[in-house]
C-alpha cells in the first residue's frame, strides 16, 4: 500500500465515527428495551429486580455487526468517488461475515478486484477506505485478491477456506451491484466446489480436529476453568464454529436452524444450542464493554462487573456475600452453557465425522439386548428405552464391562428421553443395581460415569445432581465446578482400587482394594459436596440430608449389597468428610484426648479407612496442588493415632500409643549419638525430657540430632542458630531456627521471610528449657561466628536464657514454588540477626518492604475474613483464622497476638488455594496460664480489624 494517496474527506470521516460512535452507545443501553426471552431466568441462576427481559447476544451482535456495515456505507461511496469507481466486490469474512461482532470485534475485509495487472484505481479505493476505518479506530484485517487467487488462497489454507465460509457480500462496493453479486456468486460456487471433493472434506475435517487439540493444548481442556476464554477454551465459540464448518462441508447447510430442519438437531438440543450461543455472545459483549477493547479472557475482576450487569447480585446480601454469591451464580450460568455448548457441538461433530452407513450385517446382538458396531454398543432400534428406561444405565454398564464407547446414536436417544428415567424407575433394582455395578467395577476408571453425566442420565438416577451441575466455587483452592470435582473424586477413588497408585500410595492402594463395602466410599465420593448445590446452608449438614434420600431409594430398590448401615455410613462420610483434613491440618494431633475424641466419632476401623481415603482422594480431586507430601504426611500421623485408639478396649489406646512413640523416639536419639561425647548423651536427655509430645512425634531422628546441637549450642553461646534445607520432592524449604524465646518470636519470622518474598505453608513452634544444670556456661563472644557442622551460630552473650525457642517453618516462595536462592536466605539470616540481636525496629523496617507490592495484587475472588476461638487443649486456646493470602499475612497476625501478650505455641498453617485456613495455640505470654475469655475475645477482634487493614489493596 503506498505511504501517500488521496483520502476519504474529514467531514465523511466525521459523520462515519458520530455514527459508530452513537451506534455503541445505543448497543450499551438495549436493557431499557424489553424484546425476547431472557434464556437465563429459568437455569442460569437467580436474577434480582429485572423488569423485563434483557436483549441477548444474538440481537446484540446482529446490531453490532449491522453497525459497522452501516458505518462502510457512511465511507464507501466517498471511496468509490476518489478511486473512479473501479470494480471491487466488497466481502465480509469470519465473524464479521457470521453476523457476530462485538463492540471490538476486529473486522475482516476481502475486497475482490479484477486479474489485471495495473489496478492503480482499486489501489486508491482500498487504501483510502482502510485509512478511514483505522482513523475510526477499527481493527481491519484485510486482503486484496482476484476471484481464482481467492479461490487458490482457500484451497491452501484451512484458516482461509474456514474463513471463506462464513462470508457475506456486503451492501456496499465499488462498480454496479449486479456485477458486485455475480462476482460473489462466483467465489461462492468456487468455495462449493472446493468443499464438496472428498478430499478436502478429509483435510478440513483433519485439519479442524488438530486445530482443537491445540486449543486444549493452550487453554485447558476443560470447560471448568477458573477464568475462561470465551472463545477459545472448551466450551467457547470456536468449538460451535468448528462444528458449523463441519457441518457445512457433511451436509450442505448453514447455521442452527438448517440443521434442524434436516434433523440433524433435535429440537431440544437446537434450543440448548441456541441458548448457549446467546449467552456466550451476550458475556463477550459485556465483555468488550467493561474493558473497551478487543478481549476473550474472563478474569475475576470482570466476572464480578459482569454478574452486576446481568443482575446476578442479590441486594439483600452483605457487599461481600453479594459479590461471591452474585459471581457463582453468574459463573454457574456461564459453566452450564459453556458444557451444553461443548457436548452439543462435539456431538454435531461426532455425526458429520464418525457415523458412516453400516454395511447389513455388520451390527451384531451383544448382551443386555443391544447391538455392537466395531468398538461401539448401541440399541436395536429407536423405541429401546421407550420400551425399557432401565436399558439406559444397562448399556453403560455393558460398554464398561467390555471396554467399549457408546454409539453417537444411542448417546443422542438417552439425552433425548432421559426424562423416561422417572421417580419410579429410581427406586427400581433395574437401575440401582447396574449403576451401582458401574461404580464398584474394579477394572475402570470414572470415565462411563462422566459420559451418563454428559448425556445427562447421572442426574436422573441422582437429581439432586443437578443443584451441582456447573456450581463455580468462588476460590483458587478448587479449580473445578462441584460436579466436575465429584467426578474427579470418584475417578481418582476407582484409579486407585485399580490400582493405578500402588507404587506412590502402596498403602493406601491396598487400603482401597481390601476395602469389603467399595460401594459405599465410591458413592461418598460422588456425593460429598452435593450440599453446596444449596448454597446458603452448611454444605455438610445439607448434604448428609441428600445422602439419606439417596440410601433410602437404593433400599427400597432392595438392590443386592446395599442396606439400611450402607446408607448410615455413606451420611456419616458425607456429613464428616472434612473433619479428617480439619483436624490433621488445623490441630495437635499430639492431644490424646483430641484423638480419642475423633476416634470415637468415627467408631469403627472400617469407618476410619474410608474417611481417610476419602479425604486423601478429595484433595487429588481439587486440584493438582492441593495433595502434597506434608498433607499426606500429617494424614497419615492421624490415622495412626486414630486406629490405635480404636484397637484399645479401655480407651487409653491413644495414650498408651503416644507414650510408646515417645519411648522409640528417645531410644532412637540416644541410639544415633552413640559413639559420641558422654556431653552430647547429657544434652540429648536434658533436651528430650523438656520438648512437648508433639515434637517427638513430628520430628525425624536425624532432625532431632540437628536440632540438640542447635539447642545446646545457642544455650551455651546465646544468639541464634540457623539452618535451611531444600526439599525438591516437596517443593518446600525446611528452616530451622534457634533462638532466646521471646514474645512475637514468630512474628520477627514470618516479617523477615515475608518482606524477602516467601511464604510459611507449615510452622512448627517448639519452647524448651536451657536447663542451667548441665554445666558452667561459656561466656560467649558477639564477634565469634560459630558453625557447628550444617548450621551456623551468632553468639550473643546478653541473649543467654532460661527458654529456648524452637521453631520449625517450611517454606515456599510467594508463588508457592521452591526457594534455593542461596543468596536470598544469606539476607534472611542477615535481616534474623539484625532483628533479633542487634535490637533493629520490626515494623520499620518490615512493613514497607512486605507491603510494596500491595496495589499489585492481580484479580481474585473475595474471601470473608473470620477470627473464631474454638477452645483447645490444657492451658492453650485455639484461635482459627479464616481470610485472603497473601505475603505478610502471618506476620500480621503473629505481631497482633504479640502485642496482647499471647504466646503461640503451635501454629498450623494452612492455604486454601487464595484462602488462609490457619489455626493457632496461644496462651498468656508472661505466665504461660491460660488466657481469660474477655482478652481472648479482644485479641481475636484485634486480629481480624488487623487484616482487614492489610488486605485492601492500596490506592
Amino acid at each position: 500500500m503506498s505511504a501517500v494517496g488521496p483520502r476519504i474527506s474529514l467531514d465523511v470521516v466525521a459523520t462515519a465515527r458520530s455514527r459508530l460512535e452513537a451506534g455503541r452507545a445505543a448497543l450499551i443501553d438495549l436493557d431499557s428495551e424489553a424484546e425476547g426471552p431472557d434464556p437465563e431466568r429459568a437455569r442460569g441462576g437467580r436474577r434480582r429486580g429485572r423488569s423485563h427481559a434483557p436483549v441477548g447476544g444474538v440481537r446484540r451482535v446482529e446490531l453490532a455487526t449491522q453497525l459497522v456495515d452501516d458505518v462502510l456505507g457512511d465511507l464507501v461511496p466517498a471511496a468509490a468517488e476518489l478511486s473512479g469507481s473501479p470494480l471491487v466486490t466488497l466481502v465480509a469474512l469470519g465473524g464479521y461475515g457470521r453476523r457476530e461482532l462485538s463492540l471490538h470485534s476486529d473486522v475482516d475485509l476481502l475486497f475482490v478486484v479484477g486479474e489485471a495487472e495495473e489496478l492503480r484505481s482499486e489501489e486508491v479505493f482500498v487504501e483510502a477506505l482502510l485509512y478511514a476505518l483505522w482513523d475510526l479506530g477499527l481493527e481491519v484485517g484485510h486482503s486484496v485478491r482476484s476471484v481464482d487467487a481467492t479461490l487458490k488462497w482457500a484451497e491452501g489454507e484451512q484458516t482461509v477456506l474456514s474463513s471463506l465460509l462464513d462470508a457475506r457480500l456486503l451492501p456496499g462496493g465499488s462498480g454496479s451491484a449486479e456485477e458486485r453479486r455475480r462476482t460473489f456468486e462466483t467465489v461462492e460456487r468456487g468455495i462449493d466446489e472446493l468443499v464438496s471433493r472428498s478430499e478436502t472434506v478429509r483435510t478440513i475435517i483433519s485439519a479442524k480436529e488438530e486445530e482443537a487439540a491445540r486449543r486444549r493444548e493452550r487453554y485447558g481442556g476443560t470447560v471448568y476453568l477458573l477464568e475462561p476464554n470465551l472463545k477459545e477454551s472448551a466450551g467457547g465459540l470456536r468449538d460451535l464454529h468448528a462444528a458449523l464448518w463441519i457441518s457445512r462441508v457433511r451436509f450442505k447447510t448453514h447455521g442452527l436452524d438448517e440443521l434442524l430442519r434436516l434433523g440433524v438437531l433435535s429440537p431440544e438440543e437446537h434450543r440448548n444450542l441456541w441458548r448457549a450461543y446467546d449467552f456466550l455472545l451476550r458475556v463477550r459483549f459485556e465483555l468488550h464493554r467493561i474493558t473497551g477493547r478487543r478481549q476473550d479472557h474472563l478474569r475475576f475482576d470482570h466476572q464480578e462487573r459482569i454478574a452486576e450487569i446481568l443482575e446476578y447480585m442479590d441486594a439483600g446480601e452483605s457487599d461481600l456475600d453479594r459479590r461471591k454469591h452474585g459471581v457463582e451464580r453468574f459463573m454457574r450460568a456461564y459453566y452450564f452453557h459453556a458444557r451444553n455448548l461443548r457436548i452439543l457441538s462435539q456431538g454435531l461433530l461426532e455425526r458429520a465425522t464418525k457415523v458412516r452407513p453400516v454395511r447389513a450385517g455388520a451390527a451384531r446382538p451383544t448382551r443386555g439386548g443391544f447391538r455392537r458396531r466395531g468398538r461401539t454398543i448401541t440399541v436395536s432400534g429407536a423405541d429401546h428405552f421407550v420400551r425399557d428406561p432401565s436399558a439406559m444405565v444397562r448399556i453403560f454398564e455393558v460398554a464398561q464391562e467390555d471396554s467399549l464407547e457408546i454409539h453417537p446414536h444411542a448417546k443422542h436417544l438417552v439425552s433425548e428421553q432421559r426424562g423416561l428415567l422417572d421417580k419410579a424407575w429410581r427406586r427400581d433394582r433395574r437401575v440401582v443395581e447396574p449403576f451401582l455395578s458401574i461404580l464398584e467395577d474394579p477394572k475402570h476408571d470414572a470415565s462411563m460415569v462422566e459420559v451418563m453425566h454428559d448425556a445427562g442420565l447421572l442426574k436422573q438416577i441422582i437429581p439432586e445432581m443437578n443443584r451441582v451441575t456447573g456450581r463455580w466455587q468462588h476460590s483458587l483452592y478448587h479449580v473445578y465446578t462441584v460436579d466436575v470435582h465429584a467426578l474427579k473424586v470418584l475417578d481418582f477413588g476407582k484409579r486407585m482400587r485399580r490400582g493405578d497408585f500402588h507404587e506412590t500410595l502402596p498403602a493406601l492402594s491396598r487400603m482401597m482394594a481390601d476395602l469389603p463395602r467399595p460401594s459405599v466410599l465410591l458413592l461418598g465420593c460422588l456425593l460429598h459436596d452435593i450440599g453446596k448445590g444449596w448454597p446458603r446452608e452448611d454444605h455438610s449438614e445439607r448434604g448428609a440430608r441428600v445422602a439419606a434420600a439417596v440410601g433410602r431409594r437404593f433400599e427400597e430398590a432392595s438392590t443386592p449389597g446395599w442396606s439400611a448401615e450402607d446408607s448410615a455410613d455413606l451420611v456419616w462420610l458425607v456429613q464428616d468428610h472434612l473433619l479428617m483434613s480439619d483436624i490433621s491440618q488445623r490441630r495437635d494431633v499430639s492431644d490424646p484426648e483430641l484423638v480419642a475424641q475423633f476416634a470415637s466419632t468415627v467408631r469403627t476401623e472400617e469407618r476410619l479407612e474410608m474417611l481417610y481415603l476419602l479425604t486423601v482422594v478429595d484433595m487429588m480431586g481439587t486440584s493438582p496442588k492441593v495433595w502434597t507430601s506434608w498433607k499426606a504426611a500429617l494424614l497419615a500421623e492421624l490415622f495412626v493415632h486414630a486406629r490405635a485408639a480404636l484397637l484399645s478396649e479401655d480407651g487409653e489406646g491413644a495414650r498408651r500409643h503416644f507414650r510408646a512413640r515417645r519411648v522409640r523416639a528417645r531410644e532412637a536419639l540416644l541410639t544415633a549419638l552413640e559413639g559420641g561425647r558422654e556431653s552430647d548423651a547429657a544434652e540429648a536427655r536434658a533436651f528430650f525430657d523438656a520438648v512437648p509430645d508433639r515434637y517427638l512425634l513430628t520430628e525425624s531422628t536425624r532432625r532431632m540430632t540437628r536440632h540438640v546441637r542447635m539447642w545446646s549450642g545457642v544455650r551455651r553461646y546465646g544468639g541464634i542458630a540457623v539452618h535451611v534445607v531444600h526439599l525438591p520432592r516437596e517443593g518446600v524449604s525446611a528452616l530451622t531456627v534457634v533462638a532466646a524465646d521471646r514474645p512475637g518470636l514468630l512474628a520477627v519470622l514470618a516479617g523477615v521471610l515475608a518482606a524477602h518474598d516467601l511464604s510459611i505453608v507449615n510452622a512448627s513452634v517448639f519452647s524448651v528449657e536451657s536447663h542451667p544444670h548441665l554445666g558452667p556456661e561459656r561466656q560467649a563472644d558477639p564477634e565469634m561466628s560459630v558453625s557447628l557442622r550444617d548450621f551456623h551460630i551468632r553468639p550473643d552473650a546478653a541473649a543467654l536464657a532460661p527458654r529456648i525457642a524452637l521453631d520449625v517453618l517450611r517454606v515456599t516462595d510467594a508463588s508457592g514454588h521452591l526457594a534455593d536462592d542461596s543468596e536470598r536466605w544469606h539476607r534472611v539470616r542477615s535481616d534474623l540477626e539484625a532483628l533479633l540481636m542487634d535490637g533493629a525496629d520490626a515494623e520499620a523496617e518490615l512493613a514497607p518492604r512486605i507491603w510494596r507490592t500491595k496495589g499489585l495484587r492481580p484479580p481474585r475472588p473475595a474471601v470473608k475474613t473470620e477470627v473464631e476461638l474454638v477452645g483447645g487443649q490444657g492451658d492453650d486456646v485455639v484461635i482459627d483464622v479464616f481470610c485472603e493470602d497473601h505475603v505478610g499475612v502471618l506476620w500480621v497476625i503473629a505481631r497482633t497476638l504479640a502485642e496482647h501478650r499471647l504466646a503461640i505455641t503451635l501454629a498450623k498453617i494452612s492455604t486454601q488455594g487464595h484462602r488462609v485456613a490457619d489455626g493457632f495455640y496461644v496462651r498468656d505470654a508472661e505466665t504461660g496460664a491460660r488466657v481469660e475469655a474477655d482478652r481472648l475475645r479482644a485479641a481475636a477482634t484485634a486480629v481480624r480489624e488487623a487484616l482487614e487493614r492489610a488486605l485492601v489493596p492500596a490506592a
